[in-house]
């Protein structure tokens, strides 16, 4: 259903945990390749992500604004945290084309594929939008399967339905949602959710796929890369990667981004760490010390930490909040970086 695809892209009875912003690997299948993890308690609570929000909400196709004119659910307000994992291949980038009388707009969006399961941690909200959807007899009904009941909504033309399942916290108003628009993918979800399968909480081999640092904001992991890549020529070093995460945090004003990979073999972590280093340092060399615009940038890669530590790596960098979001800022204008090539 476009209106829970628009949700992905955007940021795509009773439970025994307690919910909040943050990732719960009880939750998530120990079968998944990858997931997406956005807390939006955290952007809400932090410089950095107060910052996004103003990049996302200057854009003219402001998908918050569509969402809650849609739905009638604000996604800053009533949306806690949202996730979304799978069990093969991320979701693919799709080129969406709007006619209207006045105009033809062309823009990517994501396109959820049949293995991803959206979970969504919101408020009593989304209770309303599944009375608004129910009201349409012919595009709804409400399904059992396992003893679940499960909502069910057709797309306009009828070629594509999407599953929704819901569970009330206990004490509490706030609502876990599991979507997809396939069955088998959601009642996993559903097993795991209620504690009737492994989940990534219980793997110690996942660590590193699902383990934001304190503050995370936005978090992304996938496992088995060489399966997600496939034969479609893919890199070396990525082939030799196995496990790979990407965090992005903010803890009392300083913001972190860090990389973490873990290769097939320590040989192969030897050489790509060897690749990385070469990569920072040329990169760092083509900033023109002069130009006051790549200030911030070359604060960025002076800050860069790497270590290794057997099949693992880990490139991290630090800023206070403020210099990020002077990044943010610039890279949203349009700001030209300037690179001195000529350097010796």
């Amino acid at each position: 259903m476009k209106h829970l695809t628009a949700l992905t892209t955007a940021l795509l009875s009773t439970a025994s945990v307690a919910w909040a912003g943050s990732l719960n690997r009880d939750a998530i299948p120990a079968a998944a390749q990858w997931v997406v993890h956005i807390d939006v308690e955290a952007m809400n609570g932090s410089q950095v992500g107060a910052c996004l929000i103003k990049v996302m909400q200057s854009q003219e196709d402001n998908p918050l604004n569509t969402i809650e004119a849609q739905l009638g659910l604000n996604l800053l307000e009533d949306l806690y945290s949202l996730t979304a994992y799978g069990f093969g291949e991320p979701p693919a980038k799709g080129v969406a084309i709007e006619v209207t009388d006045e105009d033809v707009s062309i823009g990517a969006v994501a396109r959820p594929r049949e293995n991803t399961v959206i979970l969504a941690v919101t408020n009593d909200a989304v209770d309303k939008v599944i009375a608004k959807f129910s009201a349409d007899e012919q595009r709804y009904k409400k399904i059992t399967r396992d003893g679940h009941t499960i909502h069910a909504w057709s797309d306009d033309d009828g070629e594509e339905e999407w599953l929704l399942f819901t569970q009330t916290t206990k004490g509490d108003a706030r609502r876990v949602v599991l979507a997809s628009n396939n069955a088998d993918a959601l009642l996993a979800g559903i097993k795991t959710l209620l504690g009737d399968a492994p989940s990534l909480g219980g793997n110690d081999d996942a660590n590193i796929l699902a383990s934001p640092r304190t503050g995370s904001i936005l978090f992304s992991a996938a496992n088995d890369i060489g399966e997600l890549t496939g034969p479609r020529g893919a890199s070396a070093i990525v082939q030799q990667i196995d496990k790979i995460a990407i965090d992005l945090s903010e803890q009392d004003g300083m913001a972190k981004l860090t990389l973490s990979l873990r290769a097939q073999s320590a040989q192969a972590a030897a050489s790509i760490t060897q690749i990385l280093q070469g990569v920072i340092a040329m990169a760092t060399l083509a900033l023109d010390p002069d130009a006051e615009e790549t200030a911030s940038i070359r604060a960025l890669a002076q800050s860069l930490k790497l270590s290794s530590d057997g099949r693992r790596m880990s490139l991290g960098v630090e800023q206070p909040a403020e210099v990020v979001c002077q990044l943010l800022e610039m890279l949203h204008d349009g700001a030209e970086i300037s690179l001195d090539m000529d350097r010796d």
